[in-house]
């Protein structure tokens, strides 16, 4: 049988440090722990220091697996990223609050660009995170238990170094969750490959001449999206007016461009010089229903347990900022509470809402992780609610930002943990040391 304990390791120095509970017992005289780390159980040797003699703020709390008198440190999470300024690219901050829960779980959390990968060793370049010191120190370290990926961007991510040390990964076997970026009109794709789910999918195709007119006829809102984006920047929108008048609307850092035309022409010459030389889709527009009178939609996290099952984290409320086409908070969209905003619109019917969207939810995350093919562990969905009560499915991201709701944030950080020890467990190779 298994022990787990929790302990107190530096790894700073050359010569690593324990500090061990009363309840692991290895003999009085020994003052060296023979144990292994990372995914390939690699062998190290730490000196067992008193922690009552010894104050150095460098100690990491982590977990010691014991198994028949050997000892396995973890588990390890290894956060990927690539090469940047100061080691690494990425949200460093959102990196600290990964790091720190770490702590408070006993996994031994750090951050590692992918270029770092020495096949020959089966190590990386991994970043730890100090909070006495708020410093970043890189040490070598093993390839970790479990990966977790946040490369920054799709630029990033389709480097052909990034591409082949990704693919090595995959062949070792090692647990890597969330492996790419999301495309939408893929996103669209696998949703319609269901039968029960193709229904929420507002109609979507590529954007050329052609579709632009089609859509024009079908449809007073539409609305035009870059397939690689994010956030709502270069959303485009669309209103059809009476005499045949068209009202177009370009989104992009913070700021809305309104311009009326009389012509389709007119209006594809401005919409090309938008999007040209970039991937596009046009979208049916939906008219969603509205809160203190601008349209809301709901932004959902949906990630796995402790035991590999997809739950839902938190749901929010986000309320387009007046003028804007999108909700996106960075495009002035404003948060609300998801209780008010449906209390409001379903009185006590507000619980059964909850559990319909929970409901929509798990499924289409299970339908996108079967399409994708590939291990996910969160991701954050747009959904909408029409004025006839109708949910839409909107947008699905492999890499979400941050929760801004305090409460989905903290269970969100706790349920990547726990999801970590799930696959630690579930493949971690037999203990040595």
């Amino acid at each position: 049988m298994n022990l787990q304990h929790r302990v107190w390791i530096d790894v700073s120095k050359s010569t690593w440090k324990i500090i061990l509970p009363p309840s692991i017992s290895i003999g009085n005289q020994q003052k060296i722990l023979s144990l292994s780390f990372g995914y390939y159980n690699t062998g190290y040797k730490a000196e067992i220091i008193n922690k009552n003699n010894y104050s150095n703020r460098s100690f990491i709390p982590v977990q010691l697996i014991q198994e028949k008198g050997s000892f396995k440190l973890g588990p390890s999470l290894g956060i990927m990223t690539t090469n940047g300024a100061n080691g690494f690219r990425g949200n460093k901050k959102n990196f600290i609050d990964i790091i720190n829960t770490g702590r408070k779980s006993g996994v031994f959390t750090f951050v590692f660009p992918i270029e770092s990968l020495n096949l020959k060793s089966n190590t990386v370049t991994g970043y730890l995170y100090y909070p006495s010191t708020k410093k970043w120190v890189a040490k070598q370290l093993p390839l970790p238990d479990v990966i977790y990926n946040r490369i920054a961007n799709r630029q990033e991510e389709e480097k052909t170094i990034v591409i082949n040390h990704i693919n090595s990964l995959k062949e070792i076997g090692v647990p890597l969750f969330n492996l790419k970026y999301f495309d939408k009109l893929s996103l669209n794709n696998w949703i319609k490959d269901s039968n029960e789910l193709k229904g929420i999918i507002p109609e979507t195709t590529a954007l050329r001449p052609d579709t632009l007119e089609d859509f024009l006829g079908k449809y007073p809102i539409i609305y035009i999206k870059p397939v690689h984006g994010k956030a709502g920047i270069g959303f485009i929108r669309v209103d059809k007016k009476a005499d045949n008048r068209y009202l177009i609307t370009y989104q992009t850092k913070g700021i809305a461009y309104v311009k009326e035309y009389n012509h389709q022409n007119q209006l594809w010459s401005t919409v090309n010089s938008f999007t040209a030389g970039k991937e596009y889709i046009i979208q049916q527009g939906i008219a969603l229903r509205r809160f203190n009178g601008n349209p809301f939609d709901i932004r959902v996290l949906a990630q796995k347990n402790s035991v590999g099952v997809w739950g839902v984290t938190g749901i929010g409320i986000r309320v387009a900022g007046t003028g804007s086409i999108t909700t996106h908070v960075p495009q002035g969209g404003n948060i609300q509470s998801f209780d008010i905003v449906f209390k409001q619109a379903f009185g006590p019917k507000k619980g059964e809402w909850k559990m319909r969207i929970k409901t929509l939810v798990i499924k289409i995350a299970n339908q996108i992780e079967k399409q994708h093919n590939h291990p996910l562990g969160e991701l954050s969905m747009d959904l909408g609610l029409d004025e006839k009560n109708k949910l839409w499915f909107f947008e699905a991201n492999s890499k979400p930002m941050k929760f801004d709701e305090p409460a989905i944030r903290k269970r969100s950080l706790l349920r990547l943990m726990q999801f970590t020890q799930y696959l630690f467990m579930k493949t971690s190779k037999e203990v040595i040391s």
